[in-house]
């Protein structure tokens, strides 16, 4: 009885262990749970894009929003230039040395003949004169070859042969100008280094290779506004230069040679006087408008004061001066002024008294 007992325990727990194994096999192959049988693929996640701070979901291209550009510098396409039409001349006069804009000048334009010379053809147009800051001219014309001649004051004339109309972009041509050969250079105040203006230079020929050549241009130059001037075109030899006098030999360059191009040569001015004269009323009120003008030792200025009855002259010379002054409404006066000491800086006033009733 008690072997039999044993024996059904050992069948009950077979029974139970075959059982245990089933219930295993079933549920690793049952249909339907995910991730036991196949491999599942993590998905990738993008990072949110933030414009202004805030987080925002990136934007697919469309047909209607392209794809956003990446940031930066983009390179910008500047406008097209302006073209000046096809049918007109259009240049551009600079010195052909410096190229510096020549802004006065004249132009004079023909049509094109081979068997002509430009140059021999100043009567049959009269010269359009331009005044320029940038030396640009334009003159319509119709279509066809022209010959052009450019000229300005200190320059040779250029000449260019059959110039096309209508142009081919419409730009304006450069058009160099030669001062052929010459003197030029800067004033410079001996004192500070400065260059100076308004300074008149005396040109005197000293001895010329061909005793027959003929200087053409004028024998007197004004420095300009950076203290340059200039004598051109000059035949070859040999010249000298002063300043403000044409007698001033302390100022004074010699023995200046001109061959085929441009002679540089700075005049250094030593220090002079300088005075500036105050125009009154009796009363001391300024008298603006008046005139005075000064004469001696072989200069005459004469200079209008201003608002404030000012006006300065400068650069004279030891010696005795007449200082007339006229003013309209007033009796004129007369003076003297005496400066010594080779140079100074000095005031005067001058009172003017009205006519009585």
């Amino acid at each position: 009885m008690k072997s039999s007992s044993v024996g059904i325990t050992v069948v009950l727990i077979a029974g139970g262990v075959l059982a245990a194994l089933c219930a295993v096999v079933l549920l690793l192959q049952w249909p339907d749970e995910p991730g036991r049988a196949e491999q599942v693929t993590p998905l990738k996640l993008t990072p949110l894009q933030r414009s202004g701070g805030e987080a925002s979901l990136p934007r697919l291209p469309t047909a209607r929003q392209p794809a956003r550009k990446k940031e930066g510098p983009q390179r910008v396409t500047p406008p097209p230039r302006p073209r000046a039409g096809p049918d007109s001349i259009v240049g551009r006069v600079v010195d052909g040395a410096t190229d510096k804009v020549v802004p006065d000048f004249q132009v004079q334009i023909f049509p094109a003949r081979a068997d002509l010379d430009p140059m021999s053809r100043f009567g049959e147009v009269a010269p359009e004169a331009f005044h320029h800051r940038e030396g640009v001219f334009r003159l319509p014309q119709k279509p066809g070859k022209y010959d052009v001649v450019v000229l300005a004051p200190g320059f040779e004339p250029s000449v260019i042969r059959e110039w096309l109309v209508p142009a081919a972009d419409g730009r304006p041509v450069r058009v160099p100008l030669d001062r052929g050969p010459g003197i030029s250079g800067t004033v410079i105040d001996a004192y500070n280094g400065q260059p100076l203006v308004g300074v008149p230079v005396y040109l005197h020929i000293v001895r010329l290779d061909d005793p027959e050549s003929v200087v053409t241009q004028r024998r007197r130059a004004i420095t300009q506004h950076d203290g340059r001037y200039s004598f051109s075109p000059l035949p070859s030899g040999q010249y000298s230069l002063s300043l403000l006098e044409p007698t001033n030999r302390t100022d004074f360059a010699g023995g200046v040679w001109v061959g085929k191009g441009t002679t540089l040569r700075d005049l250094y001015l030593l220090p002079r006087h300088t005075v500036v004269f105050r125009v009154h009323e009796i009363d001391g009120r300024p008298a603006p408008g008046a005139r005075v003008t000064l004469q001696g030792n072989g200069t005459s200025q004469s200079v209008v004061a201003n608002d404030a009855g000012q006006l300065v002259m400068e650069h004279l010379l030891d010696g005795t001066y007449s200082v007339d002054v006229l003013h309209e409404g007033f009796e004129s006066i007369s003076e003297e002024l005496f400066l010594e000491g080779g140079a100074g800086q000095h005031l005067s006033h001058l009172y003017l008294r009205a006519f009585a009733d």
